[in-house]
């Protein structure tokens, strides 16, 4: 919009009731592009109305096109928060959201992406930063793994990925970079909320999922249901195996049978370490976990009762 100068942008409100024109806010400097990311932020300032944030990714407060992003009373337009890019050319707020309660403060925070900004003086390596709901202040700051991913173009809240009781959240990267020999024509990363460390990287048609740290890991539900289907799948796997050649032997079969069944299955078991391990680094582990585990499970029922 040119309302309020050339590229200066606008951002209309409308009634979900009746369609009509509830307020229109206007970018104040020309080339500002304000309006060029909207969302919803929840109700942070506790007067009864949802707020909303918004973006001028071209703004020249700190350094021609820095950008800017704030939150806006959702009662009477008034700036709530304001946040400025870095340095010239960051494009901050080219895409800003809610990013869910990240801090675990009971209030929704909010996420910005600069997806030109400058990393350790790379230019289009990007950044996203995430702020408190509460008081506007910085909780992280990310990046991405090499510079040319335009990091930060695009950014979301997510619900509580990794099981810790915050809300993580995930940032966009189109832009094609090398990681290691590798060449990723783009990426997501999912970041855990507690934290900030990456919890999985999406990029074509594989996911790279990043392991827990300790702590994460004993707050979730998936590991202690894990934990203890693993102990009971143990024992009965060792109570299997100190059974396996004197049950053989008296369904009929000889020593000798029982022998090579064993050692059959003692070789096996040290190959599929291997494979499980290959597979593992392949697809999502959940569903080699799964794929593994229901073969294990079929195999001793068969073995039981066939």
């Amino acid at each position: 919009s040119d309302l309020g100068g050339l590229g200066a942008g606008a951002v209309r409100l409308f009634s979900g009731a009746d369609g009509s024109i509830i307020q229109t806010l206007v970018g104040q400097m020309p080339e500002d592009w304000f309006g060029n990311s909207i969302g919803s932020v929840g109700d942070l300032d506790l007067d009864g109305y949802p707020d909303l944030v918004v973006s001028a990714p071209q703004d020249d407060t700190v350094a021609v096109n820095a950008g800017m992003a704030e939150v806006l009373s959702g009662r009477d337009y008034t700036v709530l928060f304001q946040w400025f890019g870095d340095s010239a050319d960051d494009n901050f707020g080219q895409n800003v959201s809610r990013a869910g309660d990240v801090n675990g403060d009971g209030v929704e925070d909010v996420i910005a992406g600069a997806p030109n900004g400058l990393v350790a003086g790379l230019g289009n390596a990007g950044y996203a930063r995430v702020f408190s709901g509460a008081d506007g202040s910085e909780i992280v700051t990310v990046y991405p793994p090499a510079s040319g991913a335009m990091f930060g173009w695009w950014v979301s809240d997510l619900d509580d990925v990794d099981g810790d009781g915050f809300d993580d959240f995930v940032v966009g990267a189109p832009g094609g970079i090398m990681v290691g020999s590798e060449y990723w024509p783009g990426h997501a990363t999912i970041f855990s909320g507690r934290t900030h460390i990456p919890i999985a990287q999406l990029h074509e048609d594989r996911v790279q999922e990043f392991g827990f740290t300790v702590n994460p890991a004993l707050r979730t539900r998936a590991f202690w249901f894990i934990a203890i289907g693993h102990g009971f799948t143990s024992m009965v796997l060792i109570a299997m195996m100190a059974h396996l050649a004197p049950m053989l032997t008296d369904r009929g079969h000889s020593i000798q049978t029982a022998a090579f069944v064993v050692t059959v299955y003692t070789a096996t078991s040290m190959v599929f370490q291997l494979v499980g391990g290959y597979v593992g680094d392949r697809v999502p582990k959940r569903f080699a976990l799964f794929v593994f585990t229901s073969i294990q499970a079929l195999a001793v029922f068969i073995l039981t009762f066939g």
